[in-house]
């Protein structure tokens, strides 16, 4: 038995997972969930053979089993995820074998070495849902620190408990974790925590502090970097994420030129236009009107797409007529009704749809706030809704009764024959009447 067992160490142990090298690390990622199942239905024979006097020569097939269930229960994880699998237990129960191998490998561990497979066990309970055993976990290894188990082990203890109290919304509980991170991290490792820093500022309400460390973050190249089997690689996925957070960090407050250029300054090239974008739904999401219609102005400004373009004029028009600048907003209906007839939408449908529904319900909501005394603006915002689609039939006649109540007669006379004939040619193919592509009508808007 000694003579397998052996052969078997030979060929297929490999070091822990967390204390291997990067290169023998990535080797074992490359394994497929049936290579994994393979190696593990060997190692568990070679287990279930050995005598109880090979116990501690046996701790390195424990602890590669243990790396290996613990690898292809990620394998399923995210399988069941793609499948949408709601009963599939295969990645929980090989966690769960996976817990009970380091426990058991642990017993035999001098205490110096204990960290990184503490700090295995600690994801592994996270990823179980067991997140006070977790936390149990990264509490002892914090009370002990960098003397008993090194920097790099108490940086992740730290980053592990800031993230679970982050979780929780305990935001004045996580910075300090967080901040404790980064003094004992490696400047490469830096930039997550710091980034985490600045969420946790955000979310206590420190937005100028919490934009100013996500500036620190974004001007310092090696905070942009992660770890990788050649040493700390530019991360620009990193650094694409974090950029489109400090637009959403820049909402949280007032917006002006100054703002949008150090948005501009801080973006990588291919996020440039996205994140000014961005940062005009963020404002809107967040009520502040003004600082979106500078936002959507300054993306006008760029060299976006036709249908881009078309979407932040449609944005504009808008919030201008929320802020109750109507001759302006009929300007800017106008703009986005010849931008559509010039270049079209050549988004797919839907986009197309939402756009021209958004375009809609600028006369709409404004009939509703005149329609007992209408004015000519109000007239004239239909027809800059009607210059492109014509074929409302809703839209049209409504603009017929406001026009009625201008005494705009030979118009209002126009836009009532229209509405007639296309109602009847609505009638006889069984469109809907309100000009889109799908069934259904906005009735309950009507002036």
């Amino acid at each position: 038995m000694k003579a397998t067992a052996g052969k078997i160490l030979a060929v297929l142990v490999l070091p822990l997972a967390l204390a291997s090298p990067p290169q023998a690390q990535a080797s074992a990622e490359k394994m497929d969930s049936d290579t994994h199942t393979m190696v593990i239905e060997k190692l568990e024979g070679a287990l279930s053979k050995a005598s109880e006097d090979e116990t501690l020569s046996m701790r390195p097939i424990r602890a590669r089993l243990a790396d290996l269930y613990a690898e292809r229960g990620r394998l399923r994880a995210m399988n069941e995820a793609e499948t949408n699998c709601q009963t599939c237990k295969g990645a929980g129960e090989d966690r769960a074998r996976a817990l009970t191998l380091y426990e058991s490998v642990l017993k035999d561990v001098p205490d110096a070495d204990r960290g990184p497979l503490l700090m295995q066990k600690a994801h592994l309970h996270e990823m179980q849902g067991q997140q006070p055993k977790a936390l149990a976990i990264y509490d002892g290894l914090i009370a002990k620190g960098p003397r008993q188990y090194g920097k790099d082990v108490t940086a992740q203890a730290e980053m592990g408990r800031g993230e679970l109290r982050f979780a929780k919304g305990s935001y004045g509980a996580a910075k300090p974790d967080f901040e404790a991170a980064m003094r004992l991290s490696k400047p490469a490792d830096r930039g997550y925590a710091m980034y985490r820093v600045a969420w946790c500022e955000l979310n206590l309400g420190q937005q100028e502090k919490a934009k100013r460390t996500l500036v620190t973050l974004l001007s310092s190249p090696v905070l942009l970097t992660r770890p990788s089997t050649t040493g700390p690689q530019f991360d620009s996925a990193f650094q694409e994420d974090v950029s489109r957070d400090f637009a959403s960090f820049l909402a949280h407050g007032p917006v002006g030129r100054k703002e949008i250029d150090l948005l501009v300054s801080l973006s990588p090239a291919a996020a440039k236009k996205e994140n000014i974008r961005y940062l005009g739904n963020e404002c809107e999401r967040l009520g502040s009107r003004e600082s979106a219609l500078i936002a959507w102005d300054a993306f006008i400004e760029t060299d976006a797409s036709p249908d881009d373009r078309l979407e932040a004029m449609i944005h504009v028009a808008q919030i201008r007529y929320e802020l109750n600048q109507k001759e302006q907003a009929l300007k800017g209906m106008r703009l986005a009704s010849d931008q559509w007839i010039k270049n079209g939408c050549k988004e797919d449908a839907e986009a197309c749809e939402i756009l021209r529904l958004r375009l809609r319900q600028i006369p709409i909501a404004w009939n509703r706030i005149e329609k007992k005394k209408p004015t000519r603006q109000l007239f004239d915002a239909y027809r800059a809704y009607l210059k492109k689609f014509g074929q409302d039939v809703e839209m049209t006649e409504w603009a017929a009764l406001v026009g009625r109540e201008l005494k705009a007669s030979r118009e209002a006379a126009a836009l009532f024959t229209a509405s007639s004939a296309l109602a009847a040619e609505s009638l006889r193919l069984k469109t809907p009447v309100d000009g889109s592509s799908k069934p259904g009508t906005e009735r309950d808007a009507k002036a």
